[in-house]
């Protein structure tokens, strides 16, 4: 009699933080050291690849990253180059733990579109207020508004930034949070531990990769990497973190299409100076507040997809279990698991009342199976309730409902759709451009 093969789990099984998603069974703790190795040598050769034509521009960009001048052309390869990281980075996570694009983006398997355009918004809110605020203490002259012209190259550099700009902050993110510092959490079995060493890790990865020789670039860069991660921790994706690298990469370019920008990438000793701290300040209160946001709609963070019956929790919401209907999906629901939640009632109370949400009640029904209890981390105050898990009690099937489930299904299907870190000149911690990942 031939006996099958157990079935690998590449996803987790219980409630997990986006950071720890490499912790599955199926993938000892070591896995990691394969990861990290790899995403290195591929960032190498994609580097070496995206040399070329760099070298065929001007042969110093490459050997003498302090002396060559920076042309509209070399600024778009380097855009190129760092972009080409999202597909490697997701290749690898796929060949290594099975989790491609959606996993790699956040635990609800999915880029959520819905969420990412919110911390977008407040970012740009917020940077807009900060470059208001710089232009009335320095004045247009001193800030560098009466310098700007139009160049043979303007359009050529509008259309660039636009286009690859979002990519190249995007590819950072995959390389950086959602490869590296993912890899690094996954080492350690105990989950604090893990996280810090996947905060700082990352951080300094971050900041050597672009590079600077001045201090205080190296300090703006490392807290702008923990600050990066920690909105893909809280969030529960990396929605967010590109959202915060988009908008302060476009704020720190709008002037490049109208200004000489040769020295783009001179990061030297003396460039920097404390006054860079005013924007990384800036940037923690904007986080908080983008924090507060998710919390307050109720963003899932942790997920359990491959549990029995598949799982998330939300922060500060008092979630109860399914009540007495099944809810009947498909395989290609499940990813959308967040969605069919949302929807779904509260249920009764042992004592046959009905459930308000309200702290002190029980989270489960009589005849159901209890999830486990140990509380997941609140991300609220002590006086807010703990977030629980909220089950979704699924029959999974391929097939066609039947006539008592479709009312049900119909009831949620119906709902189911679902920075710029460079260096900075002297004037109020206004950046421009990224250099090459060397």
């Amino acid at each position: 009699m031939i006996v099958p093969t157990p079935e690998k789990i590449f996803l987790p099984t219980e409630l997990t933080d986006y950071m720890r998603y490499q912790r599955v069974p199926a993938r000892r703790w070591w896995w990691g050291f394969i990861t990290l190795p790899s995403l290195a040598v591929a960032f190498i050769v994609v580097i070496l690849l995206g040399s070329i034509p760099m070298v065929m521009i001007d042969p110093t960009a490459v050997f003498d990253l302090t002396g060559f001048k920076v042309t509209p052309e070399i600024f778009l390869i380097n855009n190129v180059i760092i972009a080409a990281m999202i597909p490697v980075t997701v290749l690898l996570s796929w060949l290594i733990y099975r989790q491609g694009f959606g996993w790699l983006t956040s635990v609800t398997g999915r880029f959520r579109w819905k969420w990412f355009w919110i911390p977008l918004g407040v970012f740009a809110a917020g940077y807009a207020v900060q470059m208001a605020i710089e232009i009335a203490i320095l004045g247009p002259a001193d800030y560098g508004l009466l310098d700007m012209r139009i160049l043979p190259t303007t359009t050529f550099m509008i259309v660039a930034i636009l286009l690859t700009t979002p990519l190249q902050c995007a590819g950072e993110e995959y390389l950086v949070r959602g490869g590296v510092a993912r890899s690094l959490a996954a080492l350690i079995p105990n989950k604090v531990a893990g996280l810090i060493l996947a905060a700082v890790g990352s951080s300094a990865v971050f900041m050597l990769l672009h590079g600077a020789g001045d201090p205080w670039l190296n300090i703006v860069y490392f807290s702008m990497g923990l600050v990066l991660w920690w909105l893909a921790y809280r969030t529960g994706g990396l929605e967010a973190s590109i959202a915060l690298h988009v908008v302060n990469n476009l704020f720190a370019e709008f002037m490049m299409p109208f200004s000489d920008f040769s020295d783009l990438f001179e990061r030297g000793e003396g460039t920097g100076s404390p006054v860079l701290l005013i924007s990384v300040a800036v940037e923690i209160v904007l986080v908080l507040l983008v924090d507060f946001i998710a919390r307050k709609k109720g963003l899932v963070r942790l997920a359990a997809p491959a549990a029995p019956t598949p799982t998330v929790a939300k922060p500060t919401k008092f979630i109860s279990s399914i009540a007495d209907s099944t809810v009947v999906a498909t395989k290609a629901d499940l990813p959308r698991i967040e969605s069919t939640l949302r929807q779904l009632p509260l249920a009764p109370t042992p004592w046959g009342g009905a459930n308000t949400g309200q702290p002190g009640q029980p989270t489960w029904n009589p005849g159901q199976p209890r999830w486990p209890s140990a509380p997941v981390e609140p991300m609220g105050e002590p006086s807010q309730p703990v977030e629980t898990a909220q089950p979704l009690t699924t029959s999974v099937s391929d097939g066609p409902q039947s006539t008592s489930e479709q009312s049900t299904s119909d009831a949620t299907d119906s709902l189911l759709d679902d920075g710029h870190e460079g260096r900075p000149n002297a004037q109020l911690g206004h950046t421009d451009g990224d250099q090459p990942l060397n």
